[in-house]
């Protein structure tokens, strides 16, 4: 009888061991499956801000043109080609605004060497870098190209790093304006 005891406390021990073994397995699994759930969410999120923006970008530009033929000008007045950064509070375009880079330029390149981060105050995006102001990591360049008298195309471009993607991820949105009027 006493040996019979033995061998079951001994079998406990082996049963207590493999459930806690499976036990850790599972928790292991769960924690992994949630921090992988947590990383596509702020890659998938960092994505809508982009392309948010990005459109913002080209609105932007598409209102100064609206603005322009408003004020009885030459709707495609100041558009010259090249990579912008331009925000809400602009009115026109202006060498102030103006990447100085090569059209042609990789525009990897251009973000790199000379785009500015936008920051976030007042629930506008913008690029001034007052106190209070949260520095998000997003750049945005607008790139112009003047086709012809009557057309220009405008490519509003968002670029940020992820821990993934050392070389950054961008997002475009880009289209053709025509000087209908």
């Amino acid at each position: 009888m006493e040996n019979k005891r033995a061998k079951e406390r001994g079998q406990l021990l082996v049963e207590a061991s493999v459930a806690t073994g499976i036990i850790v397995i599972l928790v292991i699994s769960v924690v992994t499956l949630s921090l992988r759930a947590l990383n596509q969410n702020r890659l998938v999120s960092d994505q809508v801000v982009a392309t948010n923006l990005a459109a913002e970008g080209y609105e932007i530009a598409k209102n100064i043109l609206d603005g322009n033929v408003y004020k009885n000008r030459p709707w495609n007045e100041d558009f010259s080609d090249g990579y912008y950064e331009l925000d809400y509070h602009d009115l026109k375009l202006g060498n102030e605004m103006r990447i100085e880079e090569d059209i042609n330029e990789n525009i990897t390149n251009v973000f790199i060497n000379s785009a500015h981060n936008l920051f976030l105050g007042n629930g506008l995006y913008d690029y001034n870098e007052t106190s209070g102001r949260g520095e998000i990591p997003f750049k945005r360049v607008i790139r112009i190209d003047n086709i012809n008298n009557q057309e220009v195309d405008i490519t509003s471009t968002v670029f940020w790093l992820t821990p993934k993607n050392p070389e950054g991820e961008t997002v475009s949105v880009s289209g053709a304006l025509l000087g209908w009027r």
